[in-house]
């Protein structure tokens, strides 16, 4: 969903794409935990960050990043077209 969205503000001129804050998936909070995923094994900021690299726009967009035990934090990315990761703030 977020791709085609990026996908298509790109190709209506946005040269910088917000998405909100949770973007990779809404759920109960007794289970955000067993669902949040390191920044590096997630296959929704793969995507994203694909999507940035292919539109040739930045994007930010904030995601559950899984932490130590059984805590996760809302951390908010930004993904350049390089496909590089350029900041992350939990």
């Amino acid at each position: 969903m977020c791709a085609s969205v990026i996908r298509r503000a790109a190709a209506a001129g946005a040269k910088l794409i917000l998405l909100p804050e949770a973007a990779d998936f809404i759920a109960p909070q007794s289970e955000v935990s067993k669902l949040s995923t390191a920044l590096d094994a997630s296959p929704f900021v793969d995507g994203i960050k694909d999507a940035a690299r292919k539109s040739d726009v930045w994007v930010g967009v904030g995601v559950h990043e899984k932490g130590p035990e059984e805590r996760c934090w809302n951390t908010q990315l930004v993904s350049h077209t390089l496909n590089n990761l350029k900041q992350s703030v939990s």
